[in-house]
């Protein structure tokens, strides 16, 4: 056997080998959902607050104007158009409080965004607290017109999105649409109902399950328009999440 033949039967059978420990998902392109790195891993005590995991790798970076630490950490994704997805987030500026769901004590998650108001000299201020823990102050602008401009710290909607109201009475709810045309959709008491990718129709429609007689938040379901779904599992008390449950059935804690 001459050098080029046995080139090419090493070649071949190099092949036969890469593709028998390929996984079969990877072959015929994986729309089941994927875990990053974070699962099992992080975020833990250390991840993201200066601890063992704050330099690890690119992504995690610390504003050098104000000294805020922010990381954002991916942690599954299903298959698909628009897809499902999940992620941590730290953001040293937010302070907890009762009306904000965390993981471990100082991570938000996706899916946990929301709306308050608040009158300040006199005009309406709706806030969207995003999952990142970035919270946007928009004005109601002229008075009682449903239509808002954002304050001066984020008046770029290219940059920081744009709001509106729609519905009237018990049925008025926000639409936030993200610099990325996504919208989010609040209900009337300021909780996310749903996200719409406005190009294709898609939505993530959200359900939120109480223990029974109370307001005690148990479960937060995440349905795609496909039928998948991820459940967000609260601890007692319902501001702690516990655990996160994937189509399939996988489950992170």
């Amino acid at each position: 056997m001459n050098d080029n033949n046995k080139a090419g039967r090493c070649s071949y059978i190099l092949l036969l080998i890469v593709l028998s420990i390929l996984p079969a998902a990877v072959l015929a392109g994986d729309t089941s959902g994927k875990w990053s790195g974070a699962h099992g891993g992080c975020p833990d005590d250390g991840c993201g607050k200066g601890g063992s995991g704050a330099d690890n790798g690119v992504g995690n970076p610390i504003h050098m104007g104000t000294g805020n630490k922010f990381q954002e950490v991916p942690v599954w994704e299903s298959g698909g158009a628009f897809p499902l997805a999940f992620k941590w987030f730290y953001n040293s500026r937010l302070r907890p409080d009762t009306n904000t769901t965390f993981f471990r004590g100082g991570w938000t998650h996706s899916y946990s965004e929301r709306i308050t108001e608040s009158q300040v000299s006199g005009a309406l201020h709706v806030f969207v607290h995003q999952d990142s823990g970035r919270i946007v102050d928009f004005k109601e602008q002229p008075p009682n017109s449903g239509a808002f401009v954002g304050d001066e710290k984020n008046e770029s909607a290219a940059l920081y999105g744009k709001l509106r109201r729609e519905g009237s009475g018990v049925n008025a709810h926000y639409v936030f649409t993200s610099p990325d045309d996504i919208d989010y959709i609040f209900d009337p008491s300021g909780k996310l109902s749903a996200v719409e990718n406005r190009s294709n129709g898609f939505r993530h429609e959200l359900a939120y399950v109480y223990t029974p007689n109370t307001t005690i938040l148990e479960r937060i379901d995440v349905t795609h328009g496909n039928g998948q779904t991820i459940n967000l599992n609260f601890q007692a008390g319902g501001t702690e999440l516990a655990s996160v449950t994937v189509a399939g059935g996988e489950t992170y804690t």
